[in-house]
């Protein structure tokens, strides 16, 4: 089942940006936003139970699946390899900001030091060329940003 997606996703803004996924383009599913903090965990002696300690190191980031439609089946397996090389511009990027918008919000987040992690696309022939792209971006704290 597809989505029209309500997001626009822009690596780098004010830079050489990306554009991941703009508003109406279609998707899998809705956005996952995993959070995480590094803990560390101790069993005390005769203690009753494990202890786990906050211990910071904040990632957030995003997960998300794009659905591209192609001309023919060549043209799918074409943007499958240039993909790839395209993000070869991004590679050892660090430090940049995801910009994160959603639909009829006055407002956008922002993911700091967000990197690419992995973009992997999938072709899907089932009476259309199609190509299936799962992005992972990793980074470390979201944001609310509400222009002036």
């Amino acid at each position: 089942m597809l989505i029209g997606s309500h997001w626009r996703l822009t690596y780098d803004p004010g830079g050489a940006d990306l554009v991941i996924v703009d508003f109406g383009q279609a998707l899998a599913d809705e956005l996952r936003f995993p959070w995480r903090q590094q803990i560390q965990g101790g069993t005390p002696v005769r203690g009753a139970g494990a202890i786990n300690l906050a211990r910071g190191s904040v990632q957030g980031g995003l997960t998300l699946t794009v659905i591209q439609n192609h001309a023919n089946a060549a043209a799918a397996r074409q943007w499958c390899l240039d993909l790839p090389i395209s993000l070869n511009a991004f590679a050892g990027v660090n430090g940049k900001v995801l910009k994160v918008e959603s639909k009829n919000t006055p407002h956008y987040y922002q993911l700091a030091a967000a990197t690419i992690s992995s973009a992997e696309p999938a072709m899907r022939i089932a009476g259309k060329a199609r190509t299936h792209t799962v992005w992972e971006i990793g980074g470390t704290i979201w944001t609310k940003v509400t222009p002036p």
